[in-house]
């Protein structure tokens, strides 16, 4: 790599080194177990560790902060990395490759890293009672900060001009863009590397995955030169991961489209295959989400009868095509080896929210008629044992990484975070179920439950616990604990 990136910026060189670490080990790590679920910013089989560090200097801060098996170095080197930004970003108004890259790397993995120590809480479950004091907020990252990363790789993308094709001058002012056509020793014959196209499409996939499955957040939208960097990679590719990536773009782009056009009032009919071991699971489950999202208005209360035609046949077909996805989705996901659970990214464990949201209204849904049988449900698919066999995966996952003489005595962040995760989802799923059976018994309750925290906000089972405390009050509030 030269010392340029392709946007003609240059590269920071003095990004502080990790000490105290294992550099190839945790660039092996990287390449082994996490390019495989997020295949878009590899790294070159040639390239060594002190080439990595100097030529992706925040790249390589990032690899080795969501590799680290110690929790407390996580936490400094996260601190580290925020600094550096607040450097680059705000301070000098650098942009560049690398930046870019970094800030994609963390994002993917934002609820696997340990950034600050939490007060031990267990949770409303076994917790206070509405009216008492609710343990204190610790300043840990959330969904502010969540956004903020996401709103800066967004505006490196745009100023690295990534996101569109390079001799366009759309983005330019008339005046600059006038200029430049006058300046005929300009190189009117700019290039575009195939690692600004993985970069470029790594950032769609990101904010695409999130902001169907996690926050409704309007960002990048495929377009021709999106379409173009996906024929350029899938006809002539430079990996084995090159095509792989692209089938997890356009599957994104098949979500864009479903949350796009199906809207409550809507109604729509529904009208690949790659083998690269895992990789075919993973995007299993990814085809999966899709029907999720191309069913899931069937469950919605504002649809009226009239929508579908004939009810009790159209609504029905389509519920349980929702079930079968929901279904199709835990067995794809769950077919991973443990050892993948450690690194699930954000993009990944996103749709895992979305699934559970999913199977808990499928397993509560009450049709106007009683069509819905959801003793069938439960047959079919039993909501507390598909979500406990993620805590299993995790159960195994932990083993495997206390067999490692290496690693921390302390687990990594995402195995305390995912264990509370899991204990919430199964308790607000109770609740719910518990207010179904009461207002059944009764039509009149004292106190009426809004249970659509927990159907509106699945992302919040997977941050920090400063938004568990959050969503927990907003519980309170309501009279639901």
């Amino acid at each position: 790599m030269s010392p340029e990136c392709s946007s003609g910026t240059a590269r920071s060189t003095d990004a502080p080194t990790p000490v105290n670490m294992d550099g190839q080990a945790l660039l092996e790590t990287y390449a082994k177990m996490m390019i495989p679920m997020f295949p878009f910013i590899p790294i070159p089989s040639h390239m060594s560790v002190e080439e990595l560090r100097r030529e992706r200097p925040f790249l390589y801060l990032n690899i080795s902060m969501i590799t680290s098996p110690n929790p407390a170095r996580q936490q400094e080197l996260s601190n580290t990395i925020k600094k550096y930004l607040a450097d680059r970003i705000i301070m000098r108004g650098e942009r560049s490759l690398d930046l870019l890259q970094g800030l994609l790397v963390h994002l993917t993995w934002f609820i696997s890293v340990s950034r600050l120590h939490q007060t031990n809480f267990s949770g409303p479950i076994d917790g206070p009672a509405p009216n008492s004091n609710l343990p204190p907020k610790q300043p840990t990252q959330g969904t502010a900060q969540l956004d903020a990363f996401l709103h800066l790789a967004m505006a490196q993308t745009i100023s690295l001009g990534l996101n569109q094709d390079p001799s366009s001058t759309k983005t330019m002012n008339q005046p600059i863009a006038y200029l430049s056509q006058v300046d005929l020793h300009r190189d009117r014959t700019p290039s575009r590397t195939m690692e600004d196209r993985r970069t470029y499409l790594g950032c769609y996939y990101t904010m695409m995955m999130l902001s169907v499955c996690a926050k409704d957040m309007e960002s990048f939208r495929f377009t021709k030169y999106t379409d173009e960097c996906c024929k350029i990679l899938d006809e002539s590719p430079e990996l084995p991961s090159d095509r792989y990536l692209v089938q997890l773009v356009r599957t994104v782009h098949l979500a864009e489209n479903i949350n796009h056009t199906i809207t409550v009032d809507e109604a729509v009919e529904y009208s690949m295959l790659i083998t690269l071991g895992n990789a075919k699971a993973i995007l299993s489950f990814h085809y999966d989400t899709l029907e999720m999202l191309l069913y899931h208005s069937s469950l919605s209360r504002e649809i009226s009868d009239t929508d579908y035609g004939n009810y009790p046949v159209t609504r029905l077909d389509i519920l349980y095509r929702c079930l079968e996805a929901t279904k199709s989705f835990f067995h794809h996901l769950y077919t991973l080896p443990a050892v993948y659970f450690r690194f699930l990214p954000f993009t990944i464990s996103s749709q895992f929210g979305q699934a559970v949201v999913t199977l808990s209204r499928l397993t509560l849904y009450q049709s106007e008629n009683g069509a819905w049988d959801t003793t069938y449900v439960k047959n079919t698919i039993e909501f507390d044992q598909t979500v406990d066999t993620l805590g299993q995966k995790l159960d195994e996952a932990r083993a495997l990484l206390e067999q490692d003489q290496s690693s921390s005595t302390e687990p990594p962040e995402i195995f305390k975070r995912l264990a509370t995760r899991i204990k919430m989802m199964k308790d607000m799923h109770r609740r719910r179920q518990d207010a179904q059976e009461k207002t059944a018994q009764s039509q009149a309750v004292e106190h009426p439950c809004d249970m659509n925290y927990m159907f509106n906000m699945p992302a919040d089972f997977f941050i920090t616990d400063a938004d568990f405390f959050d969503f927990a009050e907003s519980f309170y509030a309501a009279g639901v604990m």
